[in-house]
């Protein structure tokens, strides 16, 4: 039966009125509003954070060193109170840059007791496993950043910041990249692969005491050149030497033409077979005699003269007479600590030629050591034991001592000797215990990367800081530069970026006195006004500490379009906290012919900005920034047509949803005094002038759109003529005077 049972169900309204609901999409425009001071005196991170934005000077003071030249920017720009909102500062890198990947929070708690924590995590080109992160029930985060430190070894360097983790890379430069921490990868165990196991032949022994037997030995005198000539083509040699009571008589001992201590010692062993081996010590120049028979009791004499003489005696000149012999040891046995060994079965290094992501395991002391990312690709087909050895020898470290017998077999030790030093044959690899969100390490736990890079100068630095803003949401206009950047070959370079932006004003400054010397051809003033460049100012002080340039931009930028007369020229401007500039009247009219602002005491206590201009000919500063603002809105209101309707109509109709979107714009920038009514002169009416409107919008008629354009859905173009308000900025005054 159903739980509930009603009589009577109502069929839903919408079967009859069906409603979707939508909200509108619309474009906003750029902020016009930010400037940026460029500077390379802040330690802000090379990634996104390269950029950071302040609405108060404290919060600029707590981000950038005390006495900086990103304080003294910030004090010109927050002294003013007619200014934007926010202004930001971007770090100009200078040196090669480290790869570094800024994790989010630890989770102390979830590393709790675990023994084998791992991840992978790609640096520079190569990807490193990372396992055997092993941590107690309360971890802390400096045994984390021990932990890491040790695991990433050379490649990277780990430090703390409150509870997040900071991996920078050790190279720096191009290449110097970075990933996020990832799972542990899968890995191929080769235990097998070089015959760690029981089953491919491999012995073990455990370290403890063991009884060490050595033979007596004999080491004969010298043998130079002239010794191994006195016993050239000799036929009947002989001499007697007792080993362990017995006398050995040597006899018809024969040599040739050409005698080496090689040939000798083959020719003496053979006479002593059974009794004592014989080694040709090149190095020393020497006979190694050694008893076969070892341990304490075991004893050799020095050769003596045959007995009953016979033949030649070459006892003195293979000099192993108690007169000629070097030394002379007795056997011994003694009982030394040895370390615990694995020694393998013999295995064909090409077997490994191909594993990138080996991994390897053994008990050492009772303590399980694995290492992960084997890599031998690197030795090709001919890779040899000792490339073995070498790869493992680097991943194990101080943890075990690792060393060829012969070839194809491996000897694994421990680094100490005697009872309690244990290892086991070989292990597969446990898998690892994934870290890399615990360690906050990962994308999903919003970690953030920024690859090292070599920076290419300021311009290329500028275009990254911009490109960081935007990833902020913010879009940068205005640009002003540290002081060590001014009447340098940068300054002007920054100049010509600026220019070809869409959408810039770059507020310079100069400290130069070449600035008002009109011979001169290499200051800035003159660079940029003889490139007629629109945006940008350039100020001219004396003082080197100051910031003129970005009290003036501040200024420039601080309008808002929305509100009714609001724009302003910037001349006859304050700079709050800016000392005027001692210049006489030909300095100031050099400066002005070169369109170089700069900021003057006037009158009996006036300080004002002389000329509010930007460098290239018949442009104002005032002019430059309200046109951009306008030419943003404009564009974003007219794309919002489109945006906002579902389409817009290849009609008059359609067409004048777009001149409407204009006509908007042009008023809005009618009422905040951008553009004005013009007065002009004719001789048409009876008043002799006639006013020409602020704006006028003629679009191209729909008829006069071709066939191309309709197929192609282009409008007929429309056409805006503007007249700029402009402002005065000198008045001369004619006073006649009268009896």
């Amino acid at each position: 039966m159903p739980v509930v049972s009603c009589a009577k169900t109502s069929l839903p309204r919408s079967l009859d009125v069906p409603v979707s609901l939508s909200r509108s999409v619309a474009e906003t425009a750029t902020d016009m509003t930010m400037m940026c001071f460029v500077t390379p005196g802040v330690a802000f991170p090379p990634g996104n954070d390269r950029v950071q934005f302040f609405s108060t000077f404290d919060a600029v003071q707590g981000a950038v060193p005390e006495n900086s030249e990103a304080i003294f920017a910030a004090q010109a720009f927050f002294n003013r109170s007619d200014r934007p909102q926010t202004m930001c500062i971007g770090a100009v890198f200078v040196d090669p840059t480290h790869g570094t990947l800024t994790g989010g929070n630890v989770d102390l708690t979830s590393l709790a007791n675990v023994s084998n924590g791992g991840f992978n995590i790609v640096i520079g080109d190569t990807e490193k496993a990372i396992s055997g992160l092993t941590f107690d029930s309360t971890p802390t985060m400096n045994e984390v950043v021990t932990a890491l430190n040790a695991a990433l070894a050379s490649s990277a360097t780990v430090t703390a910041e409150g509870n997040a983790l900071n991996v920078i890379t050790t190279a720096t430069g191009d290449g110097a990249d970075i990933g996020f921490a990832t799972s542990p990868a899968n890995f191929t165990n080769i235990n097998t692969l070089i015959s760690a196991t029981t089953a491919t032949g491999a012995t073990l022994t455990q370290g403890g005491t063991v009884t060490v037997n050595t033979p007596a030995q004999l080491n004969s005198g010298i043998l130079d050149s002239a010794a191994l000539t006195a016993l050239e083509n000799i036929s009947d040699g002989s001499f007697d030497i007792t080993i362990n009571g017995d006398t050995v008589q040597v006899r018809d001992f024969a040599t040739g033409a050409d005698v080496t201590l090689e040939a000798l010692g083959t020719t003496l062993g053979e006479k002593l077979t059974g009794k004592a081996t014989v080694v040709a010590d090149t190095n020393n120049n020497m006979l190694v005699i050694r008893t076969v028979a070892k341990g304490t009791g075991t004893i050799i004499n020095y050769a003596t003269t045959a007995s009953p003489a016979v033949g030649t005696d070459i006892s003195d000149l293979l000099k192993l007479t108690m007169r000629t012999a070097t030394t002379k040891v007795t056997g011994r046995t003694d009982e030394n600590e040895a370390p615990a060994k694995l020694t393998t079965g013999t295995f064909t290094p090409s077997a490994l030629a191909e594993i990138k992501d080996g991994a390897f395991s053994l008990m050492v002391n009772n303590v399980q050591q694995s290492v992960y990312d084997l890599d031998f690709t690197g030795f090709g087909p001919d890779i040899t034991v000792m490339n073995v050895i070498s790869v493992l020898s680097s991943a194990f470290g101080s943890k075990l001592s690792i060393s060829v017998t012969h070839p194809g077999v491996i000897v694994f030790s421990t680094p100490a000797s005697g009872e309690g030093n244990t290892l086991s044959y070989g292990l597969p690899a446990p898998s690892a215990v994934d870290l890399s969100a615990i360690l906050g390490l990962s994308q999903e736990t919003y970690a953030s990367k920024a690859n090292g890079y070599t920076p290419g100068g300021l311009v290329s630095e500028a275009a990254l800081i911009q490109t960081a803003a935007r990833c902020a949401g913010r879009s940068i206009f205005a640009w002003t530069l540290d002081r060590q950047y001014r009447d340098t070959p940068d300054q002007k370079a920054f100049a010509d970026w600026a220019e070809a932006q869409d959408q810039a004003y770059f507020s310079a400054c100069t400290n130069s006195v070449q600035a008002y010397n009109t011979a001169d051809t290499t200051n800035i003033g003159f660079y940029a006004n003889n490139k007629g460049y629109i945006k940008t100012s350039v100020f001219y002080h004396n003082n080197p500490q100051v910031y003129p340039d970005v009290s003036y931009a501040a200024l420039a930028l601080s309008v808002n379009y929305a509100l009714e007369n609001s724009t302003l020229t910037m001349k006859f401007k304050q700079l709050t906290g800016i000392e005027t500039v001692p210049l006489t009247e030909t300095q100031l009219s050099s400066l002005k012919a070169r369109r170089i602002n700069t900021y003057v005491s006037m009158g009996n206590s006036s300080s004002v900005v002389r000329e509010g201009v930007q460098s290239a000919d018949s442009w104002f500063t005032d002019s430059h920034v309200n046109l951009s603002n306008y030419k943003e809105e404009l564009q974003v209101e007219v794309f919002n047509v489109f945006m906002r309707n579902k389409k817009v109509k290849y009609t008059s109709t359609g067409q004048d949803l777009l001149v409407s979107a204009a006509a908007k714009i042009n008023s809005r920038y009618i009422r905040n005094g951008t553009f004005a009514d013009r007065e002009e002169e004719t001789t048409d009416n009876e008043t002799g002038y006639t006013t020409l409107p602020a704006c006028t919008i003629t679009p191209a008629p729909i008829y006069s759109a071709t066939t191309s354009e309709r197929a192609n859905r282009v409008a007929p173009p429309i056409a805006i003529v503007a007249y700029e308000a402009g402002s005065f900025h000198s008045v001369a005054i004619d006073v006649t005077v009268y009896n």
